[in-house]
């Protein structure tokens, strides 16, 4: 960035001087021009194609700079782009290793298994595992949340045991207990479990990761 600043200094001030420079060959041409004949008899033609050659000279000059300065703000946007890119991938970078260590050092796991009733539709499938991951991580102390269906490669035996498995992790049995005394989670389990049959629920502490 040092560098670009640098570069862009050194062609404004070489715009500006090439600018002066034609400003002074422009009035020294028009002065030439003006002066009547008497006085023009005093310069020579060399004098003149020199002052042409000199002004043509500096117009080349501006034209390359303005060039110059075109490239250097296209660099300067571009430096800016991938700027704010490199900063929002940082942020992104640490909310995900932020999560990940959550995960590694839950305390507590809490898995609900669920079976539908005959009359539940696969609307209310999906409703439940949708409402389960907009109404259910709202509680504080869920650290995450995992809510689906069996996997397309189990067998066919496995599959039929259960509809939909939730995964919810918590630093403690406290903040399971917080989770299932939580309005929130009152609500959802009026409004889902209806067309469930009774939930089997396992909770069990997995091995902290070693140092």
């Amino acid at each position: 960035m040092m560098a670009v600043s640098t570069s862009w200094s050194q062609a404004m001030s070489l715009r500006i001087a090439t600018c002066a420079v034609l400003f002074v060959l422009s009035m020294l041409v028009t002065a030439h021009q003006a002066e009547p004949a008497a006085g023009q008899g005093k310069e020579t033609k060399k004098d003149v194609i020199q002052l042409e050659k000199q002004l043509r000279a500096a117009q080349t000059d501006l034209q390359q700079a303005q060039r110059q300065i075109a490239s250097l703000k296209q660099e300067v946007t571009q430096l800016k782009t991938a700027k704010k890119k490199d900063a929002k991938d940082d942020k992104k970078q640490t909310s995900l290793q932020t999560t990940l260590d959550g995960y590694r050092g839950a305390g507590l796991v809490h898995v609900v298994v669920l079976k539908a009733k005959s009359e539940t539709t696969d609307a209310d499938i999906q409703n439940t595992i949708d409402e389960s991951y907009a109404q259910l991580t709202k509680i504080k102390t869920v650290r995450g949340l995992w809510a689906g269906k069996p996997s397309s490669k189990s067998t066919p035996d496995a599959a039929s045991d259960y509809t939909i498995a939730l995964v919810l992790v918590f630093d403690d049995a406290a903040g399971l207990k917080t989770y299932l005394n939580d309005p929130v989670h009152t609500q959802f389990t009026d409004k889902q479990l209806k067309k469930w049959e009774t939930p089997v629920v396992y909770d069990f502490e997995p091995r902290k990761p070693k140092p």
